[in-house]
């Protein structure tokens, strides 16, 4: 990230994210641009920046993005009840995407 405000191609491209997806955080009102340049482009300041980064990370996690603006109005102990319980969550996947793997090596042996 950049101390600097940056637009949204260059925001998109040093996040690796796309236009669409900040655009539903937008529509979902979790961000919004902080500004235009004299070409009318959206500018990010830098604490968009950080709340755009924030949202994806928890979309990462496995909320819905409808779920997300809950989740950054909540208190330090609550968000890390609801981080927690997700990561229980996740690691549970995990556990079954262990076990679906270790069928499919053994089909694939079984297949020679």
């Amino acid at each position: 990230m950049t101390d600097e405000v940056m637009t949204l191609h260059e925001l998109c491209d040093a996040f690796g994210i796309s236009r669409r997806t900040v655009q539903g955080y937008e529509k979902h009102g979790l961000v919004r641009a902080t500004g235009r340049n004299p070409r009318g482009y959206l500018l990010y300041d830098l604490q968009m920046q950080t709340e755009i980064q924030k949202v994806h990370q928890f979309q990462k996690f496995g909320f819905q993005v409808k779920e997300i603006g809950t989740l950054m109005m909540l208190s330090k102990p609550e968000l890390r009840e609801r981080l927690a319980a997700q990561r229980i969550i996740l690691e549970q996947r995990g556990v079954e995407l262990d076990e679906q793997l270790a069928l499919l090596t053994e089909m694939i042996e079984q297949l020679g």
